[in-house]
């Protein structure tokens, strides 16, 4: 997720649900992004539908809709997400790394993603990128996005063979 344009805009983002602003406040802790008050956006989960960027205290803020109804655009969750997978692009690798057993994509973000090739398999660097770009966007761990990988790859035999 890119907040960037959170940072730089006046934008609130509204939230239909806890589980909704947990996934959003962890993207802001990989980010250094804390609230107001110092503490990581981890720590504490408002009761509150907005969450905002304040330049002034140079941290993330919370209230109710009507606080910030005349001085920022609201947005839903959902649509910030939408907005910000479908401007995503490979623009913000800055480089990779490829060696013997991994390939090391460091994001523009600052952040890298290491997906390391099992002695079996075979090197494929291509591939080895798509997987470091899922799991930089499925916000799962590294864990759990191989496995959704490996399901679809799984699911994808299991059919091949079916209309056999």
């Amino acid at each position: 997720m890119n907040l960037d344009k959170f940072i730089k805009e006046k934008i609130a983002i509204r939230f239909d649900s806890e589980n909704e602003m947990i996934e959003f406040l962890k993207e802001c802790d990989k980010k250094g992004l804390n609230w107001s008050s110092g503490s990581r956006p981890t720590i504490f989960v408002p009761t509150s539908e907005c969450i905002s960027f304040s330049k002034n205290t140079n941290g993330l803020c919370c209230g109710g809709e009507e606080t910030y109804l005349d001085t920022h655009s609201i947005i839903d969750y959902k649509d910030f997400k939408k907005e910000n997978y479908n401007s995503t692009n490979f623009e913000e690798i800055k480089r990779i790394v490829v060696n013997k057993n991994a390939t090391i994509v460091f994001w523009n973000d600052d952040t890298k993603t290491i997906v390391k090739r099992n002695r079996n398999q075979q090197n494929n660097h291509e591939l080895a990128i798509l997987y470091a770009y899922f799991i930089k966007h499925s916000n799962l761990s590294k864990t759990s996005a191989k496995k959704v990988i490996q399901a679809l790859v799984n699911n994808i035999y299991v059919q091949k063979n079916l209309k056999k």
